[in-house]
């Protein structure tokens, strides 16, 4: 009954803790992409947000077997249970054992999916997503509405199948009015019947054109995914998967010799984290 009592309060804290602070990232993070996110259908923006919270899920398990050991010890001493557990001749090393069996499971789980789920690839679906996004914008291109959108700034009198009619554009130094023009997509216009407005040396060069075709960026299609930063990515999540035992440990260790408030287990639990934070922080840079 003790063995199963701390593996399920263990679990249900690390997932716990786990999810909290994965769910507290995301959320800063949405103040960027929360536009993208909610601006797409979601049978786009819901596989990347899956993959988003499963990645930073995983990441932080380490700090939420860390906080769940902690809490799991502490519960053990407030509610005088591990005198009871020393009557029955059962030794601490034995009530770490209970605790490290789930570290060792978690620790295993994080390594087999550190392979496919790391911080590249959430990298490179995020960045097919902003492109789905600006995509999506200017072929709903709203006629007589400023639109901005990154560095690209367009305004046009009107909009149909044929394309966008009477259009001013402006992109960084570059500046094209156009009676018409064609989105294909992918961050490629082709602008018919206009001028083109550049400046080179502080000067200001008009030029007028009967076709100009302007490539802004990066196709889908040619959206790579970087091995390099991929392996990287993935040494990061295995470094970070072997600290769960020994971070299980500490948390064992200093909570059952020196814990004895709930303040105390507080700022020992806030402490790991921010300390295993910064030990991941100085990983992903030395690599």
């Amino acid at each position: 009954m003790l063995k199963g009592l701390i593996l399920w309060r263990l679990t249900y804290l690390t997932y716990t803790v786990a999810l909290f602070l994965a769910f507290m990232l995301i959320a800063v993070q949405l103040f960027r992409l929360g536009n993208v996110i909610f601006g797409l259908p979601p049978d786009m923006s819901l596989p990347f947000l899956f993959v988003w919270f499963s990645n930073y899920s995983l990441f932080f398990i380490p700090d939420g077997v860390f906080v769940a050991s902690v809490a799991v010890v502490f519960w053990l001493k407030e509610k005088k249970l591990l005198q009871v557990i020393y009557s029955f001749g059962i030794p601490p090393r034995r009530i770490l054992f209970y605790i490290l069996v789930p570290a060792l499971i978690f620790s295993f789980l994080q390594i087999a999916f550190s392979t496919f789920l790391h911080e590249e690839k959430v990298s490179f679906v995020r960045k097919k997503l902003i492109l789905s996004y600006k995509d999506r914008l200017i072929e709903n291109l709203p006629p007589r509405t400023f639109l901005r959108t990154g560095s690209v700034v367009i305004y046009a009198e009107k909009k149909d199948k044929g394309g966008i009619k009477n259009l001013f554009f402006k992109y960084k130094d570059l500046t094209v009015l156009a009676k018409e023009a064609i989105y294909e997509g992918n961050e490629v216009f082709v602008f018919r019947d206009g001028s083109l407005l550049t400046r080179e040396s502080n000067k200001f060069l008009l030029t007028e054109f009967k076709t100009y075709r302007l490539n802004l960026g990066e196709s889908i299609g040619s959206i790579k995914y970087r091995e390099k930063k991929a392996t990287k990515a993935v040494i990061t999540n295995v470094i970070n998967s072997l600290t769960t035992v020994p971070l299980a440990t500490l948390g064992f260790l200093i909570t059952l010799r020196y814990i004895n408030s709930v303040v105390g287990s507080y700022y020992l639990m806030a402490l790991g984290v921010i300390l295993h934070q910064l030990f991941m922080l100085f990983v992903k840079l030395s690599l």
